[in-house]
């Protein structure tokens, strides 16, 4: 508020009171300009617009879902390691949007983690079937064996 020369009284009446009716409460209408831009702050004067996403910006941190799983893939064949080498490069070609962050690591053979974090766990438990489909599926396509575990006990 200071920034425009406002008043913290000023920023409820001409923001606050909006974000709130809108989404019922202002933390929330914070969390939408993260995720919608400016199109979030419609009928909110022109002056707070660069104020308030920044402010978003620096301080809103949107919730996160992280989930994991491992694939055990395994080919016998003298171009083995390349073959697993391109499965994991299939499953790591999964598409995602950019709040879905997906992650492959070795373990020791014939396992490998499959780590995601999303905003969501419909987003993340799609992104990681996905992923370890295109792995599993490469190397069976190629005479190798392969398998999804959702939790490792």
């Amino acid at each position: 508020a200071a920034e425009i020369g406002k008043t913290v009284d000023d920023a409820y009446k001409d923001v606050g009171f909006i974000l709130e009716e809108r989404y019922g409460e202002v933390y929330t209408g914070l969390e939408e300009i993260i995720i919608e831009g400016k199109s979030a702050l419609e009928g909110v004067p022109e002056e707070w617009i660069e104020p308030v996403v920044k402010v978003a910006g620096e301080n809103i941190v949107l919730p996160t879902v992280e989930i994991e799983g491992f694939v055990e893939l395994q080919i016998k064949s003298g171009d083995g390691v390349l073959k697993i080498k391109e499965a994991l490069k299939e499953a790591q070609s999964v598409t995602t949007d950019q709040d879905v962050k997906l992650e492959i690591s070795y373990l020791s053979p014939p396992r490998y983690r499959v780590h995601v974090t999303a905003p969501d766990y419909k987003s993340a438990e799609d992104v990681i079937r996905q992923s370890a489909e295109k792995a599993v599926e490469y190397i069976i396509a190629h005479g190798g064996e392969g398998r999804f575990i959702r939790d490792a006990k």
